[in-house]
């Protein structure tokens, strides 16, 4: 009966105290939550990604054709004017242009205080190519305040319309934008922020797809770039009583967590969509086929660019190709979220699992609770493994196997030093009493030693006279 309570009190314990780490100390588990995630994606195994998404890629051999970047602003805009002469539905530049292009005929020429009216302007030709292509501008947002006061907000096309916003939302606020300069912007039809903001740990899990600055809702590069492939005017943002829950663009209905994030559903490691390098398209060396029809991201997987980031596959892998994850997922509506009512299901899990395994370990047998404890284990995380590969459902797999493990170790460890300080006890108080071959006997025994017995037994008597 003792061991009993005691086994049911711990039990309680860490019952109690699961549920309270889940709802109030995340930050402690998260890394723990993240890597067992980041396995079952590696275990998945990599997908192929969407055909018609492909990456215009500023590589070492365009770099070293066309020397160090950043590259005269004439270069980038025959390489734009190229993509759309091949038909490219839209492209994204993953750069910024922050400022004017010093090596500028014209701009030579003013500095040295010569005649320049007639001169080329390579930013004038930039913006004009940018203004007749299908090109979607880029920008950062700087997160935390820095020396340099905000100039300007960004440009976009689209309408984001909020419904049921709180009275504190909880997307980003960056502090300022880093836009492109005025002269490109201006002739932009729209522009994104192609921020990428990893975990503690480094990891590039999520894209934050919409943020707050100013007062005004901004979408990513990525975000407004589904917007237009998709032929729609205005991005919903849905929040209910808890937060932001889902952003829905015509009938897509994308998920996100409180912040406005996206989980990325990645296809696997760096080259999973076509890479094409820059200086191809610039020297019209590309299959058409490869172009005509696709949307485009400009970006680089050059290191020097110091633009690579590190996602559960690959610890270097090109930024810009985080933004083709994001926009596949969307098109494809291939998502990995957690729902509202997942928090139920965890908590619900959390609490079961953990009487199950009270009662596994009340039974006398070792080897079944040992058992049980694998089974419970699998159960856990095949079950998890299953809602999040094939339901694109995040359900808490660290807790429940926290609770599960600890119970079982704790649990035998009691069954143990309660189970020898009985033996002791017997042994002391019937070592004088009883016949050694009595008190093994006694000991052997897996009921409770201090419990009576009842046996049917012939005795008898012998009378001498």
């Amino acid at each position: 009966m003792r061991k009993s309570l005691l086994q049911l009190l711990f039990t309680f314990i860490v019952m109690a105290g699961s549920v309270v780490g889940y709802l109030y100390e995340s930050s402690f588990w998260l890394p723990f939550e993240y890597k067992i995630k980041d396995r079952m994606l590696q275990s998945r195994g990599e997908i192929t990604g969407d055909e018609n998404i492909v990456i215009i890629d500023i590589d070492e051999k365009s770099l070293k054709t066309l020397g160090q970047w950043p590259w005269s602003r004439d270069k980038i805009a025959r390489l734009l004017q190229n993509l759309s002469d091949l038909g490219v539905a839209i492209v994204g530049l993953d750069v910024v242009f922050a400022e004017a292009d010093n090596s500028s005929p014209q701009k030579v020429l003013a500095q040295l205080g010569l005649p320049h009216k007639d001169v080329p302007d390579y930013d004038t030709i930039f913006a004009e190519t940018i203004a007749h292509t299908p090109t979607v501008v880029g920008y950062v947002f700087a997160l935390t305040p820095d020396s340099i006061q905000p100039e300007g907000n960004p440009k976009s096309a689209a309408i984001l319309v909020e419904q049921n916003r709180p009275k504190r939302s909880s997307l980003i606020k960056p502090y300022r934008a880093i836009l492109n300069i005025p002269q490109i912007q201006k002739q932009a039809y729209s522009s994104g922020y192609f921020n990428t903001i990893p975990d503690n740990d480094g990891i590039v899990r999520s894209v934050p797809l919409v943020m707050e600055y100013d007062g005004v809702l901004y979408p990513s590069l990525s975000l407004e770039m589904v917007r237009i492939a998709l032929g729609e005017k205005k991005i919903n943002i849905v929040y209910d009583e808890n937060g932001l829950r889902q952003i829905e663009i015509g009938e897509h209905i994308i998920p996100t967590d409180f912040f406005g994030r996206l989980m990325v559903n990645y296809r696997g490691g760096q080259n999973s969509y076509r890479y094409i390098s820059a200086i191809d398209v610039y020297n019209n060396r590309v299959d058409p086929l490869h172009v005509k029809d696709k949307i485009a991201l400009l970006g680089t997987s050059a290191a020097g660019l110091l633009d690579l980031r590190s996602t559960p596959f690959e610890s270097v892998y090109a930024g810009v190709e985080v933004h083709a994850n994001a926009i596949d997922n969307m098109l494809h509506e291939d998502y990995i979220s957690q729902p509202i009512w997942a928090r139920g299901v965890d908590l619900l899990s959390i609490v079961i699992l953990s009487i199950v395994t009270l009662v596994a370990l009340l039974v006398p047998s070792a080897f079944f609770s040992f058992i049980a404890l694998v089974i419970l284990n699998l159960i856990v995380v095949i079950t998890h493994y299953y809602c999040m590969v094939y339901q694109g459902i995040l359900l808490n797999t660290i807790l429940p196997l926290f609770a599960i493990n600890i119970l079982f170790i704790v649990g035998q460890a009691m069954n143990y030093f309660l189970e020898i300080r009985q033996k002791e006890l017997i042994k002391h108080k019937f070592s004088s009493k009883v016949s050694p071959a009595v008190m093994n006997n006694i000991l052997s025994s897996g009921d409770d030693i201090l419990q009576g017995i009842e046996k049917e037994i012939t005795t008898s008597f012998f009378r001498f006279t």
